[in-house]
């Protein structure tokens, strides 16, 4: 890559992790948000901050939902319109949940104060398209090891995807079997006898609440591959940027808060900023998770269905990767969330990109390995190449 970046990614990423824990609306997520701010500041930009109030616990959320599936299914075997009436809720609240769209339950857990850093990088010239580098500064609680311990996952991932082409998402498993318990319930109300399998799904929800319960008060993760490695990139992509803007389009960098809350920074900025952003125009870009690994970019998302990203974004991408002295990258389908889950469910243009082992598996994702100590400075170096060879690539189609 040419012109060197005054930004040292690596240096960025241990100064996040040095910081008290960024968990989810804490005083450590706000200095970190202060430590991006400053960084912009002294590349010439004007960063601003803008506050929201959100739920701070992405688990507590999963948890919440599988403990009143739990509670619909018991008391169903004994008022069966009440249990199904309860489940259907459930299931509903849930949905939204998980596509960034409602939010019922999560409303009566804890929230607090959390913030997003925007800065804006003009335009050489006539402003014809704005792209949007979205990274987050906050990280997750250590996830449940039946899930989240790295060889258990990795192993799990390897089957999947040897036996079905790709590892189905656990919370998909979760969210259906509570559809399949209302089903259940909704049968036996019409006289068929499902007692049994009602019993055995509630049982499945109560041992998920369990494990998500638990994880909602395990130890924070360092973050440094999720995703202070992505604010790095976001922060060096800013650096050439402002040295040397883009003849026509304007780039907005956002530090995002509460991602692993389940997408409350981008949620914000996306309702905040919805008048002024030409859904036209405008492309948004997560960089999320991209410490270790190899550099992936996605075609679509969703916690349950995959919702496709715009089909002229994917085309940039895949047009990018064959380019000459292009990183060595491929597409992705992901079963999780970014930050871009929330534009493209709006039908915004949006992608993520990401780092994944040869398992498909993010190294170290959700555990308390994930630190400077395991971060792979040449995945730092292709993200980066690749977020700045595609932001040309969205210029030089402005340009005409």
């Amino acid at each position: 890559m040419d012109n060197p970046t005054r930004i040292d990614m690596m240096d960025e990423i241990r100064t996040l992790c040095a910081l008290p824990p960024r968990l989810p609306c804490s005083e450590g997520e706000r200095r970190g948000h202060e430590h991006v701010a400053s960084r912009l500041a002294a590349l010439g930009l004007q960063p601003s901050t803008e506050s929201f109030r959100f739920q701070s616990n992405g688990y507590a959320r999963f948890a919440a939902h599988a403990g009143v599936l739990w509670a619909a299914g018991t008391v169903g075997l004994a008022a069966p319109w009440l249990g199904t009436a309860l489940s259907a809720a459930a299931n509903a609240s849930f949905f939204g949940d998980l596509e960034s769209r409602w939010f019922w339950l999560a409303k009566l857990l804890p929230a607090g104060p959390s913030q997003n850093v925007v800065a804006r990088i003009p335009a050489a010239g006539e402003v014809r398209e704005r792209v949007v580098l979205m990274a987050h500064v906050d990280v997750a609680r250590e996830g449940p090891p039946l899930f989240f311990a790295p060889e258990r996952a990795k192993a799990a991932a390897r089957f999947f995807r040897r036996e079905l082409g790709g590892a189905p998402n656990p919370v998909q498993l979760v969210f259906w079997s509570g559809v399949a318990q209302t089903a259940l319930q909704a049968l036996g109300l019409a006289g068929l006898p499902t007692r049994l399998p009602q019993w055995a799904l509630a049982q499945l929800h109560a041992f998920v609440a369990l494990q998500m319960g638990r994880a909602a008060f395990s130890d924070p993760v360092p973050g440094a591959s999720d995703d202070a490695s992505g604010v790095a990139v976001m922060l060096a992509a800013a650096d050439r940027l402002a040295a040397a803007p883009l003849p026509h389009t304007e780039v907005w960098v956002v530090a995002t808060g509460c991602e692993e809350a389940m997408l409350g920074g981008a949620l914000d900025f996306c309702d905040r900023h919805a008048a002024e952003l030409d859904a036209f125009h405008t492309w948004y870009l997560a960089i999320d998770t991209v410490g270790a690994g190899s550099l992936r970019w996605c075609t679509g998302e969703g916690f349950l269905r995959r919702i496709p990203y715009d089909g002229k974004f994917v085309r940039f991408c895949r047009e990018v990767a064959t380019e000459d002295g292009a990183p060595p990258v491929r597409p992705y389908t992901m079963t999780f969330a970014t930050d871009a889950l929330v534009p493209a469910v709006r039908g915004l243009r949006a992608m993520a990109l990401l780092a994944l082992d040869e398992d498909d598996y993010p190294p170290n994702y959700h555990w308390h390995t994930d630190s400077p100590d395991n971060i792979d400075p040449r995945a730092l170096d292709h993200t980066l190449d690749f977020t700045l060879r595609l932001l040309r690539r969205i210029d030089a189609d402005a340009a005409g």
